[in-house]
């Protein structure tokens, strides 16, 4: 008896009821993944900026700027809950954002990574958790993290690029001034600063 067509229907039944749990092991294996990244990236910026995640996309209209009033109320209002010391005598300099939020091909259009300069120097940045080249970094063994980082940190630093002032308190006048000659290469020198600075990061906390 050829029971071949019984088994192939049943193993079909089997992947299609478990096919949501890989998907959200999957989802859940970048969303730490960008979560370690994050934490080494905030270190690297000196704490001047707060680095996260979003663990859910938010919704976003055809151009993605849906929520970009609720986006910038709330980088707003965190400016502000940072300004000032313990005993509220002294404002200290209020940290900006950096948010990583994993979403679908759709929500940027098939690119790989998408990052947006929002008011106070805040940054969003959307990866695509759908493109081959996250889910070939998630696959390997280990995990690719480098990949994603470098692919992070150059849409980061191309909106950085856009901001003099935000240069200026990463840096310190002396690159930024390095940053300003190199007409032609600001962005890949700017993502450059900020790999060696995780990398200087982790090798601290391995030492």
């Amino acid at each position: 008896m050829n029971d071949q067509p019984i088994w192939d229907k049943l193993m079909g039944y089997v992947f299609e009821k478990i096919r949501p749990l890989l998907v959200q092991v999957e989802q859940d294996t970048l969303y730490l993944e960008l979560e370690e990244i994050a934490l080494d990236l905030q270190a690297a910026l000196n704490g001047k900026f707060q680095v996260s995640v979003s663990r859910t996309p938010k919704p976003s209209g055809p151009r993605g700027d849906e929520r970009d009033e609720e986006d910038e109320s709330s980088a707003s209002e965190e400016a502000d809950s940072d300004a000032g010391d313990d005993d509220g005598d002294r404002p200290t300099p209020a940290r900006s954002r950096i948010e990583i939020r994993p979403v679908s091909d759709e929500d940027v259009e098939g690119s790989l990574c998408r990052a947006e300069l929002r008011g106070g120097g805040s940054i969003i940045v959307r990866v695509n958790r759908e493109h081959e080249v996250v889910q070939e970094a998630l696959k390997a063994k280990p995990i690719n993290r480098m990949a994603l980082n470098m692919l992070t940190t150059r849409e980061i630093a191309d909106e950085l690029a856009k901001d003099e002032s935000v240069l200026e308190r990463l840096f310190g006048k002396r690159l930024l001034s390095e940053i300003k000659d190199r007409e032609d290469s600001q962005v890949q020198f700017i993502a450059r600063l900020l790999i060696d600075r995780v990398s200087r990061v982790k090798a601290r906390a391995t030492a």
